[in-house]
């Protein structure tokens, strides 16, 4: 049994940091009581079902069972948190990667190491943000999409739209606008303004955009008159709308549309492309150079390296 208990990163992090953890964990036959979900799993109608959020989708297990019943309460769970190991390696039954600690290479989910690890433990503590094994999130992207499937209403919801927007535009291009933690985050590389993303979108090669609909998605909902006026003059030449959602309200539009853009460091945007099988295309500040043209790529997975 293992037991994730890292809850680092808002829900595009939190979602591919779990995608590891699930595709490693079909890989080798375990299954995964992930505390660090917790806080999130109102959001998504499988892991709602359970106490504490479990895994892999399509196995049957009643907490009350476990061998381990201590480990599988939520405030054994959350004291473990607390006093976590703050470290980079093995330490008795937990599997650490700490942010900006030790070299990550080496707690890789899918190395020699780990699969000698779990030979030694019945019951793994997993503490890491960027536990890895990209091929096998790769492999396993339908059990992992279907576990962190958003509720039907709002996929119903987009699909309908996206049906109707389709009679009189070829195809829906998202762009993901984060703005909010982006400002500061990495000294502000990250962090455009609406001015900028239009720009990079009109070096896009091979799209009429006359013959297209762009959906804005932003937590910033622009609501004075001289941030709307940004936007407006900055998307003029662009058949354009504003979606003014929730978090969940975003990442389904975003999954509905053809192609998606954002920030090259942001996992929402990928998130969205990996879980709908679409183009994904990141930004960054050398995008903005007018001999660097923007490349999609189809079911982005962050930390493929």
């Amino acid at each position: 049994m293992w037991y994730n208990i890292n809850r680092t990163g808002r829900l595009g992090n939190r979602l591919f940091s779990r995608a590891h953890v699930y595709a490693a964990a079909l890989e080798f036959g375990e299954t995964v009581i992930d505390w660090g979900l917790i806080d999130i799993k109102e959001h998504f109608p499988n892991i709602k079902e359970k106490r504490l959020p479990i895994y892999p989708f399509n196995r049957s297990i009643n907490i009350t069972n476990l061998s381990s019943k201590l480990l599988s309460r939520e405030l054994t769970l959350k004291t473990i948190n607390k006093f976590r190991p703050r470290m980079t390696g093995e330490f008795h039954n937990f599997w650490n990667e700490h942010y900006g600690v030790g070299d990550k290479e080496r707690m890789r989910l899918d190395s020699t190491k780990f699969k000698i690890f779990c030979s030694k433990h019945k019951n793994i503590i997993l503490n890491g943000y960027k536990l890895r094994c990209p091929n096998w999130v790769a492999k396993h992207r339908i059990e992992i999409c279907k576990y962190f499937e958003v509720p039907q209403s709002y996929l119903y919801k987009w699909n309908k739209l996206v049906l109707n927007w389709k009679n009189n535009y070829s195809e829906i291009i998202g762009v993901h606008m984060r703005r909010g933690d982006f400002k500061t985050a990495m000294r502000g590389d990250f962090y455009f303004s609406p001015e900028e993303y239009a720009s990079t979108l009109r070096k896009i090669k091979d799209i009429n955009f006359k013959d297209n609909l762009v959906i804005l998605f932003s937590e910033d909902r622009f609501t004075t008159f001289n941030s709307w006026e940004k936007v407006k003059n900055a998307f003029s030449d662009f058949n354009f709308l504003l979606n003014n959602g929730s978090i969940l309200d975003d990442l389904s539009g975003l999954i509905a549309c053809d192609k998606i853009i954002g920030p090259h460091t942001s996992t929402f945007s990928r998130w969205a492309a990996y879980a709908g099988n679409k183009e994904w295309a990141g930004i960054g500040r050398e995008s903005l150079h007018d001999d660097i043209p923007l490349e999609f790529s189809r079911c982005p997975i962050p930390w493929n390296y």
